[in-house]
């Protein structure tokens, strides 16, 4: 099993993760379910064992297994390519968060749904979500709690492309204070809402946003930002590294 959460399951394992995944971590979990024999490699044991008998007869092996871990996993890759994306390539989260799609705003007045309205605003003018891709959103939190709080003040609201996602897109909007996002154990004050229009386009930005939101001093600057250039020049200095 797989959560966000700890769980208390006694007869299965509980793999708990961040709630958005960097590439590392990722990578991580992919090395775990192959070492657990988890991910189905039918098909390469014709590969690997050329492989291991090769590597055997040319080098002295420190680590069986993590070379056969290591060789399994690329193997495993090359059986399940990614599906084409619709963009044809993943953008980077600096494309996606612009002067157009990072928003800032006064609490007062402000309770989580109307919250959720403004921060979907840009990606509704600019033609990327319909009204209905806004709804869903706000039902699935009515549907299923404050699920949507993936860390410390911040919400990533989002629901599935074909409630009314038209093009890939990203938006935020930070607010001066906190609100509750359903109840006053849910804090929140940077809203991102992801429009996703497939399972892969989206996922090189939300790596970048993992990395930023997993680091407190960098989450810390995204609560102090000013104004939107604040923003970018944090998700810039990310990319450059």
């Amino acid at each position: 099993m797989i959560s966000t959460i700890p769980l208390k399951e006694k007869e299965k394992q509980v793999i708990v993760v961040n709630p958005v995944m960097n590439e590392a971590e990722v990578s991580q979990l992919r090395k775990q379910f192959i070492s657990d024999d988890l991910i189905n490699v039918n098909g390469i044991d014709k590969q690997f064992t050329a492989l291991m008998d090769v590597i055997a007869d040319n080098t002295n092996i420190i680590n069986v297994d993590a070379l056969e871990n290591g060789i399994k996993e690329v193997l495993s890759r090359s059986l399940n390519p990614r599906i084409p994306l619709k963009g044809g390539y993943q953008p980077l989260l600096s494309e996606l968060l612009n002067e157009e799609t990072i928003q800032f705003s006064e609490s007062e007045g402000l309770n989580w749904e109307k919250a959720i309205r403004l921060a979907a605003t840009p990606l509704k003018n600019n033609g990327n979500i319909a009204d209905s891709y806004i709804e869903a959103m706000i039902e699935n939190v009515k549907k299923n709690g404050p699920y949507i709080n993936i860390g410390d003040q911040i919400a990533l609201a989002h629901a599935r492309p074909e409630h009314g996602v038209k093009e890939l897109g990203m938006a935020v909007l930070k607010l001066n204070k906190p609100i509750d996002l359903i109840d006053h154990n849910h804090p929140i004050q940077l809203i991102f809402v992801l429009a996703a229009i497939d399972d892969q386009s989206h996922l090189k930005a939300l790596s970048e946003l993992a990395n930023i939101l997993n680091d407190k001093s960098k989450l810390q600057l995204l609560i102090d930002a000013k104004d939107s250039s604040d923003i970018q020049q944090l998700i810039l200095e990310g990319e450059d590294q």
